[in-house]
């Protein structure tokens, strides 16, 4: 989805979420960007391939695609996986790279490997899904078509629960449950590397960057 004039902005979304999570963002931001929002590989609309889940993969996907329309460089932002793929595009596109934002989500490090498995009693939101996603096939037969049940079950707050209402609801999930997106999404967990090196082997991307996250 395509829309408005000015600077290009590339907007990411997360897993299993597609363009249309930016809906009620992009007009405001169309007033001064080009506003490109994706579904980015896996997703909604693009295609589903086997493989290429990987960052840096995924990263030249967009680049690939926002040189179609001529633009050499551009503003990006992603949201929780879409954050990593922007941030792999600033790293390994430097020269397509005016600016970054990273919100909710930075690039994978070692305090992945530290998310407890038990939440303590009292405690924060617990990321359980962590380590769920990355079984080998169990979480793709699970929540193939089934995948409305999962959100209410993340624990994560919605900051105005009003908005949500049951058709955009129904919407998302009908997306995130198609069989082909549930395996594609869930790979996207599995690939957390960029240039095929650990997680926090990576190079900094030299654009301006700022980074976000949200607190209940």
């Amino acid at each position: 989805m395509a829309g408005g004039a000015g600077e290009p902005l590339v907007l990411l979304p997360g897993r299993p979420a597609t363009w249309w999570s930016y809906h009620k963002v992009i007009p405001a931001l169309a007033r001064r960007h080009r506003v490109i929002a994706v579904d980015i590989r896996g997703m909604g609309a693009s295609d589903k391939p086997a493989g290429g889940f990987d960052k840096k993969t995924m990263g030249r996907d967009v680049n690939e695609m926002v040189r179609t329309p001529g633009h050499d460089s551009v503003n990006i932002a992603g949201h929780d996986i879409g954050a990593m793929v922007a941030f792999s595009f600033a790293a390994n596109h430097p020269a397509a790279t005016r600016k970054l934002a990273l919100p909710d989500v930075l690039h994978p490090d070692e305090s992945l490997h530290r998310i407890p498995m038990l939440q303590r009693p009292g405690g924060d939101t617990h990321m359980w899904w962590w380590t769920f996603n990355p079984v080998r096939g169990l979480p793709e037969q699970l929540l193939a078509n089934r995948s409305r049940f999962l959100r209410p079950r993340t624990g994560i707050p919605v900051a105005y629960p009003p908005s949500i209402t049951s058709s955009k609801s129904s919407r998302y999930s009908g997306s995130a449950s198609r069989s082909t997106c549930v395996i594609r999404s869930f790979a996207m967990v599995k690939a957390k590397t960029i240039r095929g090196r650990p997680p926090g082997a990576h190079t900094r991307p030299g654009a301006p960057s700022m980074s976000a996250s949200s607190a209940a």
